[in-house]
């Protein structure tokens, strides 16, 4: 039931939209689906993004961090190579789950040297 400014939701609707996690499975169920859309705007609305990467990252800190796809594009490599470099050590960065987060600053210095 929703007026101007109000819906209300049923408790379990509430834990999904809240949790990222779940979310993010309840988005990738429904992705060949109609809903996915209203999904979508939802945890945009909720959670304040709706990229569902960055909803299955439990927050990462600051803007010191980004993901392998942007690293990728600033090193001009794909982003398994990317993957690679940090499971070697290569590249400073860290796991959030099953997410990569590179160091910016790392990219950017090694970007700037090539």
């Amino acid at each position: 039931m929703a007026d101007c400014c109000h819906v209300t939701i049923s408790a379990r609707a509430l834990a999904l939209i809240t949790n990222p996690g779940l979310l993010r499975r309840a988005r990738i169920a429904y992705r060949a689906d109609p809903v996915y859309g209203e999904l979508k705007t939802l945890s945009a609305a909720v959670l304040g993004y709706a990229d569902a990467t960055a909803i299955a990252i439990t927050g990462p800190s600051a803007d010191n961090w980004i993901m392998v796809n942007e690293a990728a594009k600033r090193l001009g490599v794909e982003p398994p190579a990317v993957r690679r470099a940090l499971r070697e050590g290569r590249l400073r960065g860290r796991k959030s789950g099953a997410v990569w987060l590179v160091d910016a600053d790392d990219v950017n210095t090694r970007a700037a040297s090539c």
